[in-house]
C-alpha cells in the first residue's frame, strides 16, 4: 500500500469552523505523515490551531446559478477549480487526494483500489493512472439522461494526473445562462460535466455534447468509454468517508449513478474483455433501492403524523440518520 508520506490532501472549499477541524483530524488518523493542504477563501477566519501544513487563502472567483429559476442552486464551478488547482499546485509529493471541507475519513480503503485495473484503450486514456473517484454523482448516461457527468466530490491519484484534471479555463460567462431548457435559461453544462469536458478540450480528446442534456447514442459510448478508462468509481462506505449532512440524505436519487459493480461492467466491454466479475449481484445498487423505498415510506409516515410546517425539516433529518447508518455499516 501506499505510504502516506508520499501523500498531499487538498482540503478545498468554504471553512466550517465545526466539520473541517474534523476533517483535518480525520485525515491526520488516517494518512498520519501526509502533508495537509487546506485551500480556502481570502478573508476566512481561521483558528490558530489548526494542525496543518499549508493554508492557501485564494481571491474568490464567485458563482453564477444553475439557470433563471428563482432560487435555484448556486453553481460553483469556478469556486472548486481555483481552491483545487491552487492547493495541487503547491505540493511535491507524488500522490493527492482531493476531498472537500465537510467530508470526514473514516479509514484509507481507497488506497487499495489504486492502479488496481491497470489495463485501458490509449485512445481513451488521458491520465497515467486511473482516479480513484466517488461513485455516487458519477452518471450512467443512459439513465441520467446526463453524458460525460463525473463525480467531483473525491479523487485520489497521481498528483500530476489531478492537477491536469483541474488546471482548466475557468467557466466563461457565456456558458452562464445559455441554453433554454422548458421555460428557463441553464447553464451549458453542470459543474461535474464542465470540469471534465473543459480537461479534454484542453488536451485535445474527441467529445461532442453541446449542453448538459445532449444525449445520444455516441456522446453515451464516449461516456462509457472515457469513464472505463479514466476513472474507478467507489460509494462512500467503499472509498471511507463521511459526506457533509447535504448530501447524506436517502432522498438524493443516487440510482442513476455508477457503482463499483456498474463500472466494472463497462472496464470489462470497453476496456479489458478478460476481466471477470466476480459479483454475482450489485449490493450497493440494492442498497439505493431500498434507501428509495425507505424515503417513500418516510414521506407517508410524516405526512400522517406530522403538521406540514415542520415535516420536511425531520423528515430530511431522520433520512440523514439512516444514510449515516448506512454508510457506517458498509452498505452504501
Amino acid at each position: 500500500m501506499i505510504d502516506s508520506s508520499e501523500i498531499a490532501v487538498i482540503i478545498q472549499g468554504a471553512f466550517d469552523k465545526l466539520i473541517t477541524p474534523q476533517a483535518i483530524a480525520s485525515v491526520r488518523q488516517y494518512l498520519p505523515k501526509a502533508e495537509i493542504i487546506l485551500s480556502t477563501w481570502q478573508g476566512t477566519a481561521l483558528p490558530e490551531d489548526l494542525k496543518v501544513e499549508k493554508i492557501i487563502l485564494n481571491e474568490d472567483p464567485g458563482f453564477c446559478f444553475y439557470s433563471n429559476i428563482k432560487g435555484d442552486k448556486k453553481n460553483n464551478v469556478n469556486r472548486q477549480i481555483v481552491s483545487t488547482c491552487q492547493g495541487l499546485k503547491t505540493t511535491q509529493r507524488k500522490y493527492a487526494l482531493k476531498m472537500r471541507t465537510d467530508f470526514i475519513l473514516t479509514g484509507n480503503n481507497f488506497l487499495n483500489y489504486f492502479d488496481k485495473y491497470k489495463k485501458v484503450n490509449p485512445k481513451y486514456q488521458l491520465f497515467e493512472k486511473k482516479l480513484i473517484a466517488c461513485s455516487f454523482f458519477a452518471r450512467v448516461p443512459e439513465e441520467s439522461k446526463t453524458p460525460l457527468h463525473i463525480s467531483d466530490l473525491l479523487f485520489f491519484g497521481l498528483t500530476k494526473d489531478i492537477l491536469k484534471l483541474f488546471d482548466i479555463p475557468l467557466m466563461p460567462k457565456q456558458d452562464e445562462y445559455c441554453y433554454k431548457r422548458g421555460k428557463f435559461l441553464h447553464t451549458r453544462y453542470v459543474p461535474e460535466q464542465y470540469i471534465f469536458c473543459a480537461c479534454l478540450n484542453k488536451y485535445k480528446m474527441p467529445f461532442k455534447m453541446v449542453n448538459s442534456r445532449d444525449i445520444n447514442e455516441d456522446n453515451i459510448e464516449q461516456t462509457h468509454n472515457y469513464f472505463a478508462n479514466n476513472f474507478v468509481f467507489l460509494s462512500y462506505s467503499q472509498y471511507s468517508v463521511l459526506p457533509s449532512a447535504m448530501l447524506a440524505d436517502i432522498s438524493i436519487n443516487y440510482r442513476d449513478c455508477y457503482t463499483l459493480v456498474k463500472w466494472k461492467k463497462i472496464y470489462k466491454q470497453y476496456v479489458d474483455s478478460d476481466f471477470v466479475i466476480t459479483e454475482k449481484e450489485d449490493p450497493i445498487q440494492k442498497q439505493l433501492i431500498k434507501m428509495r423505498k425507505y424515503y417513500g415510506l418516510l414521506k407517508t409516515l410524516f405526512s400522517i403524523i406530522i403538521l406540514p410546517k415542520i415535516r420536511r425539516k425531520y423528515r430530511k433529518a431522520v433520512s440523514r440518520k439512516i444514510f449515516i447508518v448506512m454508510i457506517k455499516k458498509g452498505l452504501v
